[in-house]
C-alpha cells in the first residue's frame, strides 16, 4: 500500500470519526434515565414492603406502576406464566403515589402495608419472600422493558 497525503488524512479522519462516534454512544447511555431499586419488607411481621426507586441517570423519567408478582411453580413459572399480580397503585393509593415524575438523583419512595383485611396475607407475603418466589416489576416511560427483581428480607444497610 502506498502511503501518500490522502491515505493518512483519510485514515486519520475515519479514526477520529469513529472515536467521536464511540463518545457520543458512551455519552447517550450515560444521559439517559438508570433505575435502581431496593424493595424490602420493614416491621416483620406487622409491617409491609417498603420500595425505594432512585433515577441514576441524568434525565427525567416517570414511573408508571409498580407491580408485585409471583410465578407459577416449576417449569412453567420460568418461561413467565404469573400467579398472581398487584398493581401498587390501585391496591395504595395513600402509600403508593403513581404515576411519579423522577428526576435525576431524586428518590421515589412507597410502601404496600401488609393487609389487616386479608387473612394470612402478612404470612403469605413472608413465606414468598423467605423462599425467593416474591418479585417486583417496575414500568418506567423511559424503556418498553420492565425493571425486575425479587422482594428481599428487611436489611440494615441501605443503599439509600
Amino acid at each position: 500500500m502506498d502511503w501518500n497525503l490522502t491515505t493518512i488524512l483519510a485514515t486519520w479522519g475515519a479514526g477520529l470519526s469513529t472515536l467521536t462516534f464511540c463518545l457520543h454512544v458512551a455519552k447517550w447511555r450515560r444521559e439517559r434515565p438508570r433505575i435502581a431499586a431496593e424493595v424490602e419488607t420493614y416491621d416483620v411481621p406487622a409491617g409491609g414492603i417498603r420500595f425505594a426507586i432512585r433515577n441514576r441517570g441524568d434525565k427525567p423519567t416517570t414511573i408508571e406502576e409498580v407491580t408485585l408478582l409471583t410465578y407459577q411453580p416449576g417449569f412453567i413459572g420460568f418461561i413467565g406464566m404469573k400467579y398472581t399480580e398487584e398493581p401498587l397503585s390501585g391496591l395504595y393509593r395513600r402509600t403508593a403515589r403513581l404515576p411519579a415524575v423522577l428526576g435525576p438523583g431524586e428518590i421515589w419512595r412507597g410502601e404496600a402495608p401488609f393487609s389487616e383485611e386479608r387473612r394470612g396475607d402478612a404470612a403469605e407475603k413472608l413465606s414468598l419472600i423467605q423462599t425467593g418466589r416474591l418479585f417486583y416489576k417496575i414500568t418506567c416511560a423511559h424503556s418498553s422493558r420492565p425493571k425486575l427483581g425479587k422482594v428481599r428480607l428487611d436489611s440494615s444497610d441501605s443503599p439509600f
